[in-house]
């Protein structure tokens, strides 16, 4: 038995020397495989110098020079953007395309001051003609012309127009009432305006007036209307 021992602990000996000598050269294999292949930045660069022209690089680099010194902020951005996609790293391209961004954004917010500074030229030259135009409106408006007068305190300049508009319209029943609101809130009396009751009266009577006016000329149109359906109707018969 021990005889027979030391043959199998011996071969599982070199079994394990063979097992780390595997290992230890895969090990080197691998470092040495690492050592050898280049990071993808650097295999970027050499796919893009391979595929990419260089003149093709050259021309851009030169296009978005010649864009700068134009001061065309949004040509030369895009110039530079596409070569730094073929070229990332060529000469100076990130550094000029920083500052062309920069000025692209300083003349972006240059343009914002002159046109709000039209708006305000143009506000400030259409209130005074907007003023005119309501003040023209006000004196075209017989009822605006009323209600100024009566925010002016001239409560008999707002009662004569009142008036006046009566005679000419005295279908319009809504200005009796402002008319009585008028005549109400005068404290005096005079020779040209009525007394409250005088003008209570007065605004009943022209209110049943223009009611029978109403009902007549409503009667007298279903009048007609019936004669018109029976005539049409004997006529069909």
């Amino acid at each position: 038995m021990p005889f027979a021992a030391k043959p199998r602990g011996r071969a599982l000996g070199f079994l394990l020397i063979i097992l780390c000598a595997t290992a230890a050269a895969q090990d080197s294999g691998a470092r040495q495989q690492n050592r050898r292949t280049p990071p993808d930045s650097v295999l970027q660069d050499e796919y893009n110098a391979i595929m990419v022209p260089s003149s093709w690089a050259d021309s851009l680099y030169l296009e978005a020079q010649v864009a700068m010194a134009k001061q065309d902020w949004i040509h030369a951005v895009i110039t530079l953007e596409k070569l730094q996609l073929v070229r990332p790293n060529y000469l100076n391209a990130a550094d000029q395309l920083v500052q062309a961004r920069a000025n692209l954004n300083t003349v972006e917010l240059s343009r914002v001051g002159p046109i709000s500074t039209r708006a305000g030229r143009l506000m400030a030259y259409l209130l005074p003609v907007l003023s005119v135009g309501l003040i023209v409106l006000i004196g075209l408006l017989p009822t605006s012309r009323a209600r100024f007068e009566l925010m002016r305190g001239n409560i008999s300049a707002a009662a004569r127009i009142y008036e006046r508009m009566l005679k000419r319209s005295p279908h319009r029943l809504r200005l009796y009432s402002s008319l009585a609101d008028i005549y109400l809130m005068q404290e005096r009396r005079d020779e040209q305006a009525l007394s409250d009751d005088e003008a209570i009266q007065w605004l009943e009577e022209t209110l049943a007036r223009e009611k029978r006016k109403l009902l007549s000329a409503r009667t007298e149109g279903d009048a007609q209307a019936g004669g018109t359906g029976g005539a049409e109707a004997a006529a069909n018969d």
